[in-house]
């Protein structure tokens, strides 16, 4: 087994790609997505899609020991009005020993319509941090 040097030396190089779904519910929302509806406004969801880690430098025991690509993430946030500036974590879903898996799917409501840039960090088991942003309009 590699020593922890080894390993953080790897985990430096590791390049990652992340794949996430948005989607918007109004007040025309498919039916099946009522639960999404509120007064407050219109709720857009996030769904973590897929995670990809490049195995170049990942060692043969670990990538052996990941079953599903969820596993891969320590854990994940979302900052859902990015303003170019700093990355304020507004929620995340992280892993334990008690409870391993970790959420893929959330919602948020937005007080008002808008463009907005919602940002998306993963953060993987090796401690690099991969970053997503989507633009999306609510109305």
């Amino acid at each position: 087994m590699p020593d922890s040097a080894s390993l953080l030396n790897r985990a430096a190089r590791c390049k990652a790609a992340l794949s996430v779904g948005v989607s918007q519910h109004g007040d025309g929302a498919d039916k099946r997505k009522a639960d999404l509806q509120t007064p407050n406004g219109p709720v857009v969801e996030l769904e973590l899609k897929n995670f990809l880690v490049s195995p170049d430098y990942i060692p043969d025991e670990v990538q052996q020991a990941v079953k599903h690509w969820s596993q891969w993430i320590d854990y994940w946030a979302i900052d859902w009005d990015y303003r170019d500036d700093t990355f304020h974590n507004q929620w995340q879903s992280y892993r334990t020993r008690k409870d391993p898996k970790i959420q893929q799917h959330v919602s948020h409501t937005y007080d008002q319509p808008g463009t907005y840039i919602i940002v998306i960090k993963v953060i993987d088991i090796l401690g690099n941090d991969t970053t997503k942003s989507v633009k999306i309009r609510v109305e």
